[in-house]
């Protein structure tokens, strides 16, 4: 769904909105793999013995202005038989004005089943353009907690 929204009719802003939901049966076997490549990781499943239908849902919406600056957001939820719960959110957010960029896409994960985990990812960066050169700072850093009956997993 798309609606333009605007502040006295200068500032136009598109209004876009998502919701997704898939079903994986507990019998399904599928003929090659049909998910991201980092779907194990960015959900903690990695080599876990999980069975059971999988439920995966999304819903998120996302203003974007002129010089395709915006903001997003979105939650989602991943269940796997009563093995696995999953709640992700998402933030994505690009500024842009006179040569002056900012972008920033973080999630965090938190998950409960036969182990809780705490999943912080972030990437961000900073800049202004000049007429010859590009300035600017970026910040990537994951922070991943895996904790098994109470007990820091990593410790």
């Amino acid at each position: 769904m798309e609606m333009e929204i605007g502040y006295r009719d200068r500032r136009k802003w598109t209004h876009t909105n998502q919701r997704e939901f898939e079903l994986q049966g507990n019998n399904f076997q599928p003929i090659q793999w049909f998910r991201t490549v980092e779907f194990d990781r960015d959900w903690n499943v990695r080599s876990q013995p999980f069975t059971g239908n999988q439920y995966l849902s999304n819903a998120g919406i996302k203003f974007v202005g002129k010089n395709n600056s915006g903001i997003g957001y979105d939650f989602e939820n991943f269940v796997w038989g009563t093995d696995y719960v999953g709640f992700r959110n998402n933030l994505d957010l690009n500024l842009r004005k006179r040569g002056f960029n900012y972008t920033a896409d973080a999630s965090w994960l938190l998950s409960d089943g036969l182990e809780q985990t705490s999943f912080l990812r972030h990437k961000m960066s900073i800049s202004q353009n000049t007429k010859y050169i590009k300035i600017g700072a970026e910040d990537i850093h994951e922070l991943n907690e895996k904790y098994v009956n109470g007990i820091d997993f990593y410790s």
